[in-house]
């Protein structure tokens, strides 16, 4: 005999789900036009600014900030991760919430580190330092004493040999691009993604017999005899 357990028909669920594809089209939409609007009237702007240095190594290969072989990008890129760990160490994040501290009372150093995202500029060995918030003068003041406080601590760690900073952070005079249509692109996959898994729920759901098959499938017995449900007759 079966264990009567049933069987994932792939085939069969595909054209459970399809058949119902109205359903996703609609969460879709709705999941689109709810993160468009609430980008659009209800997202708080962010300014972000950002500032530059560069850690001096004495590399004899590199000119003007540009690495002159392979072997020494990846090398300085590898630095640069390091460095971005050390920017980010809770000791950097102390001494930059001192500096701000009496200007911006009850500021969190939480809240400085995630607001902080670095990165090395292309083809270069110079580490870009971003802080977005939804103030335009702390997001620079804030870049300006990480810049101000983190060579020290570079140095010391990795052993560099200097730092030069190469641009301090402005207040940006704009918002960043709130950017409603890849925010609502995003809500319509999350939109299409939740019907579907609801669609592939209820199908496994369904323990309902539909075709012979799905008996036979699950049970070893041969099947004597059916019996058709008869349609109901319209009245006149």
């Amino acid at each position: 005999m079966g264990d009567g357990s049933r069987k994932i028909d792939i085939k069969k669920l595909f054209f459970f789900v399809l058949k119902r594809i109205w359903l996703v089209i609609i969460c879709a939409g709705i999941g689109f036009a709810g993160m468009y609007y609430y980008t659009n009237n209800y997202l708080p702007d962010t300014y972000t600014a950002y500032a530059s240095m560069y850690v001096l190594n004495g590399n004899p290969n590199l000119v003007n900030y540009q690495y002159t072989n392979v072997s020494d990008l990846n090398s300085a890129v590898q630095l640069l991760d390091t460095y971005m760990v050390v920017v980010r160490s809770s000791k950097v994040m102390d001494a930059v919430k001192e500096r701000l501290v009496s200007k911006y009372p009850g500021i969190e150093t939480r809240f400085i580190s995630g607001s902080l995202s670095m990165g090395s500029v292309a083809k270069t060995g110079v580490l870009r330092i971003n802080c977005g918030t939804g103030n335009a003068q702390l997001s620079a003041d804030i870049c300006n004493a990480v810049v101000d406080v983190a060579p020290a601590e570079i140095i010391r760690v990795v052993s560099a040999g200097n730092i030069e900073v190469i641009d301090y952070a402005v207040p940006p005079s704009r918002p960043d691009d709130r950017n409603p249509k890849k925010k609502g692109v995003m809500g319509a996959l999350g939109g299409a993604a939740l019907a579907a898994a609801i669609l592939i729920l209820m199908f496994l759901l369904n323990h309902k017999i539909n075709e012979e098959e799905e008996l036979t499938d699950a049970y070893t017995p041969p099947v004597l005899s059916s019996v058709v449900r008869a349609k109901k007759k319209s009245k006149i």
